[in-house]
């Protein structure tokens, strides 16, 4: 393994967010058909309008917290990395590749806003992989070998970098640690192959095994700056106790779709499950018979996404989901909503709904007063008289018409015709076409 130089190349900068904030149920005009919600049992997730990031845009990651999506626009130059903020709502160039540069991979960053970006850099010495952090300007962590494994740290801006080699037909395992300046925290050798993880807590450890006659031997190991690593049980390992998760799932394996859903429609799930310890996985990976230990405990529900995208990903944080849609990159913002949130906004859908109902049919009746000389229709046969003037005729069906007919002799706008009720209130029509909320008492 070839260790290289660090140059610090910018400065990461963390957005305050004082001057400007995520969009939250204040900020959004809502429409019920553009909102869906996911159902939990304390709460819900509510799923926002979408968003357009870019036209053309082909998505390479999303930021852990859903406030930035990484793409590139292959049409005007697959050599630059855009970065798009949810905040302003604009686009920067966060990386432009030079020449004998390609991308290795992107990733979310531990950081708000950020990525972690690996290029592969044609220098004197062979091909190498420079790694950067990715905020608002670029930082660089420093280089690792082309043919090493990295693992970076969903909580710290830190990494492992290792490969695992042959030395007199020993297996070895090469490892470097790696800081936010770039600088080792440790390195060294292990004579037999491993592998390096965090945990949920962002504690770094290492998975050693070993075949002996066809039996796998698994050992863990939590490994600290200095000294001797420190064994320990599996099971301590990345446990998670039936914690709550969202998920993708496309039209093609969710399961219990109707026919007639087009196949390249794109999901969002919520549910729960039960993650085993990390070290099972890497069994599994390694060949071994052991069953799963995952289980979900319950179906989950879903909510549409996009009936027509495609490369779709949910934000680590599950606050957004990027998807491509009809040559356009598109983001959908995610609210965590407890109980007392979720009742707002189903009260403010219903409220949006229930006026938008209101003022159709308040527009009618003005229509329909101008072709008959301000002559106000009255309750008899009111449904027949407006259905000309109406685009959706099955609102008339919510309209409580209470005027006697005829014209109004004192002021319209005081005036009122009728109502239509909404779970926490009514909308009041008046004779010259404006509408008002009457919230329950």
């Amino acid at each position: 393994m070839k260790v290289f130089p660090v140059v610090l190349i910018g400065t990461l900068l963390i957005s305050s967010g004082a001057a400007v904030q995520l969009p939250t149920l204040n900020d959004v005009q809502l429409i019920k058909r553009e909102i869906d919600i996911l159902q939990m049992p304390n709460g819900a997730l509510a799923l926002l309008p979408p968003i357009s990031v870019a036209a053309g845009g082909e998505s390479l990651a999303i930021s852990r917290d859903g406030t930035a999506v990484f793409y590139q626009v292959p049409s005007l130059n697959k050599n630059v990395i855009w970065r798009w903020d949810l905040r302003t709502r604009k686009a920067n160039q966060a990386v432009t590749l030079g020449e004998g540069e390609s991308l290795s991979f992107i990733e979310a960053g531990p950081l708000p806003g950020s990525a972690i970006i690996c290029i592969f850099r044609q220098t004197n010495s062979g091909k190498v992989r420079m790694v950067y952090s990715v905020t608002n300007s670029v930082s660089s962590l420093g280089a690792i070998d082309e043919q090493s494994r990295v693992r970076f740290n969903s909580k710290k801006l830190e990494f492992f970098e290792w490969e695992n080699t042959k030395t007199n037909g020993i297996d070895e395992t090469k490892y470097r640690w790696v800081n936010s300046q770039g600088l080792a925290i440790r390195q060294g050798s292990i004579p037999t192959s491993a592998s390096f993880d965090y945990d949920e807590q962002g504690n770094p450890f290492m998975t050693t095994w070993k075949r002996v006659g066809g039996k796998l031997s698994v050992f863990t190991f939590r490994v600290v700056p200095q000294g001797d690593f420190v064994g320990i049980p599996p099971d301590q390992i990345r446990r998670e106790q039936e914690s709550s998760y969202v998920t993708i799932a496309s039209g093609k394996t969710r399961v219990g779709l109707r026919k007639d859903f087009n196949l390249s429609s794109q999901w969002v799930a919520y549910g729960e499950r039960y993650r085993a310890a990390a070290p099972t996985a890497l069994i599994q990976n390694l060949g071994s018979t052991q069953p799963s230990q995952t289980e979900n405990k319950f179906t989950p529900t879903y909510a549409l996404i996009t009936s027509d995208g495609n490369r779709c990903e949910l934000s680590e944080g599950q606050n957004a989901v990027v998807y491509e849609s009809q040559g356009s990159l598109m983001i959908r913002p995610i609210l965590n909503l407890n109980l007392v949130a979720l009742n707002k906004l189903k009260n403010r859908l219903d409220k949006d709904e229930v006026m938008a109902a209101a003022k159709q049919a308040g527009t009618a009746i003005q229509m329909y007063t101008a072709d008959y000389d301000d002559v106000f229709p009255d309750g008899t046969d009111f449904t027949d008289k407006l259905n000309p003037y109406m685009m959706d005729l099955s609102l008339l069906s919510r309209v409580n018409y209470i005027y006697g007919g005829g014209s109004i002799s004192g002021d319209p706008s005081k005036t009122q015709l009728g109502y239509v009720v909404g779970s926490s209130g009514r909308a009041l029509i008046f004779g010259d076409g404006h509408v008002e909320w009457q919230p329950n008492p």
